[in-house]
C-alpha cells in the first residue's frame, strides 16, 4: 500500500483533483456577485481542471495496475533499496518485530511465485535478490561499512545466506524447478565470493552454514544430488578464492565446514559415481589449488621459521601465525577426508574416488613445496606422500611402483630434491607422521578390527607390512626410478 500512496502519480493526481474541487466550490459560492464574463472564464477553468483530472486519473490507474502486478511490485521495491536503507531496516528489525529484514519482501516474493506456479516471477525475483545483494555489498564497501566488527552489516547478509536462500532452494526442489534451486545456491556463492573479494572474509562463516544446510537437507536422488554437487562446487571455489587473500581464522573455519560435509555424506554409502566429482573438487581443485596459492604468497616467510611440521596440529608456539595455521589446516582436513574415503572402501569394497587422483594431488602439493625454499615444510609433504603410499598399497590399491615413480618424477623435476631424502630419513628415524598414523590402525587388508593388545603395543594390524621395512623398500624403488629418468 505504501508503495502506491507514496508514488508521484498518486500525489499529483490527488493534488489536481483537490485543486479542481476547491475551485468549483469557490466559484459556486461567488456566483451571486460574479459577472457573466467571470462565470464563463471560471467554467473554462473548471473544464480545464476536469480534463487535467481525467488525464491524471488515467495515468494513476495505469500506474496503479502496473504496481499491483508482480513485475511492478518487484521493480518498485528493488529500486527503493539501498545500502543505507538496508542498514536502517536491520537496525530497526533488531529492536522491533514490526520491521522486517530488508530482503524479506524479495524472499516472500520468490516463495509466493514458486507456490503459485509462477516460475518466471520466482526466477526474476531471485535475479533481483542477487543483484541487490551485490549492489548493497559494493555500496557498503565504498562507504567503509563492510567491516567484520559491524554487526548491522553482518545482519544484512547472514539472514539471506543462512535462511532465505536455502529455503528458496528447497521450495524450488519441491516444485520441480531445479534451475531455480541451483540459482539460489549460486546466489549464496556470489555473496560469499564478492565478500571475500572486498576484504570481508567473515562472510565465509554464514555462507558455509547456508551451503551446509542445503547439502544436509537435500533429498536423495538425482535432483538432490545435483543440488548437493552445486553446493560442494561452491565450497571448492570459495576455498580457492579465500586462499588468494586469506584471513587464517575465517579460511580454516570454512575449510572445516567443507570437510564436515564429506564425513556425513560418505557415511550414507551411496553409489561411487555420486561422490567422485565432488571429492575431486575437494582434493584436486580445492585443497590442491589453495595450497599452491598459499605457498606462492608465504613460502619465503615459512622458510624462516623452525616448525615441527610432523606435529598433528599446529604447535602452540605458532598460535596466531596465519600462514603456518593455514598449511596445518590443509593437511589436517585432507587427512580427515582421506580417512573417510578409506572407511567407505572398507564398508563397501569400492572407492568413492580414484586413488590415483589422490596420489596426483598430494604429489602436486609436494612438488609445489619442493619448488620453494621452505625445505622443512617440503620434507614434511614428502613424508605425507610416502605415508599415504604405504596406506593405499597396504589396502591393495595401486602398485608400489606407481607411487614410487610419481615421487621420483617430482624429485627429478623440482627445484630442490634434498627434502625428499630428508623425508625418508625422518620417517625411518621417527616413524609415520601423526596426521596419518591413526588411519593405519583403522584400515587393514584383512578388514579386521585392531585388537586391544595391538593398540597398546602399537603393532600393525595383521596382514600389513612392517612400516620400517616397507619405507626402505619404497625408497629403493624411488631411487631406481629416479636414476632411470632423463
Amino acid at each position: 500500500m505504501s508503495l502506491i500512496t507514496s508514488s508521484a502519480s498518486f500525489q499529483s493526481t490527488l493534488l489536481i483533483i483537490f485543486t479542481s474541487i476547491s475551485f468549483d466550490i469557490i466559484l459556486l459560492l461567488q456566483l451571486p456577485v460574479l459577472s457573466e464574463e467571470s462565470i464563463m472564464a471560471g467554467l473554462a477553468i473548471i473544464g480545464g481542471f476536469a480534463g487535467a483530472s481525467g488525464i491524471a486519473l488515467k495515468r494513476y490507474v495505469e500506474t496503479t495496475l502496473y504496481r499491483s502486478s508482480p513485475e511492478g511490485l518487484l521493480s518498485e521495491y528493488t529500486s527503493s533499496i539501498s545500502a543505507n536503507k538496508c542498514r536502517d531496516m536491520v537496525k530497526q528489525s533488531q529492536n522491533s518485530t514490526d520491521v522486517m529484514h530488508p530482503m524479506h519482501e524479495l524472499h516472500s516474493f520468490v516463495m509466493s511465485g514458486l507456490s503459485n506456479g509462477e516460475w518466471a516471477t520466482a526466477e526474476n525475483g531471485l535475479i533481483e535478490f542477487r543483484e541487490i545483494s551485490e549492489r548493497v555489498m559494493i555500496e557498503l564497501a565504498d562507504s567503509g561499512h563492510l567491516k567484520r566488527t559491524d554487526e548491522i552489516t553482518k545482519g544484512i547478509f547472514e539472514t539471506s545466506v543462512t535462511e532465505y536462500l536455502p529455503r528458496i532452494a528447497f521450495q524450488a526442489l519441491d516444485s520441480n524447478e531445479d534451475d531455480i534451486a541451483r540459482a539460489a545456491v549460486q546466489t549464496i556463492f556470489t555473496i560469499g565470493k564478492l565478500g571475500v573479494e572486498h576484504y570481508y572474509p567473515i562472510i565465509l562463516s554464514p555462507v558455509g552454514a547456508g551451503l551446509s544446510e542445503v547439502v544436509k537437507q537435500a533429498p536423495e536422488g538425482k535432483e538432490g544430488d545435483t543440488l548437493r554437487h552445486e553446493c560442494l562446487s561452491a565450497f571448492s571455489h570459495l576455498l580457492v578464492t579465500a586462499a588468494k587473500q586469506p584471513s587464517p581464522d575465517d579460511l580454516t573455519y570454512f575449510l572445516s565446514i567443507y570437510t564436515g560435509q564429506f564425513r556425513e555424506w560418505l557415511e550414507r554409502d551411496r553409489e561411487v559415481w555420486v561422490y567422485q566429482h565432488s571429492l575431486d573438487g575437494f582434493t584436486e581443485r580445492g585443497i590442491g589449488r589453495a595450497h599452491s596459492y598459499t605457498l606462492d604468497q608465504y613460502s619465503a616467510f615459512i622458510a624462516t621459521k623452525e616448525v615441527n611440521w610432523r606435529s598433528r596440529t599446529k604447535p602452540i608456539e605458532f598460535d596466531g601465525v596465519g600462514p603456518i595455521q593455514i598449511l596445518f589446516s590443509y593437511r589436517k582436513n585432507l587427512s580427515e577426508v582421506i580417512e573417510h574415503i578409506l572407511r567407505y572402501y572398507r564398508r563397501n569394497g569400492k572407492w568413492p574416488t580414484y586413488p590415483s587422483r589422490l596420489r596426483k594431488t598430494v604429489a602436486s602439493m609436494a612438488k609445489d613445496a619442493l619448488d620453494t625454499n621452505a625445505s622443512q615444510y617440503a620434507s614434511s609433504m614428502c613424508q605425507f606422500y610416502v605415508d599415504l603410499a604405504y596406506i593405499f598399497t597396504q589396502v591393495g590399491e595401486g602398485n608400489i611402483d606407481d607411487w614410487a615413480y610419481e615421487l621420483a618424477r617430482i624429485k627429478k623435476s623440482s627445484a630442490h630434491s634434498q627434502p625428499v631424502d630428508d623425508g625418508f630419513s625422518k620417517l625411518l628415524q621417527e616413524g609415520m607422521t601423526p596426521a596419518l598414523e591413526q588411519t593405519k590402525y583403522n584400515i587393514s587388508p584383512s578388514d579386521e578390527e585392531r585388537s586391544f593388545f595391538n593398540k597398546i603395543m602399537e603393532i600393525e594390524p595383521s596382514g600389513m607390512d612392517s612400516y620400517e621395512d616397507w619405507v626402505q623398500d619404497f625408497q629403493s624403488h624411488v631411487e631406481s626410478h629416479y636414476e632411470s629418468l632423463d
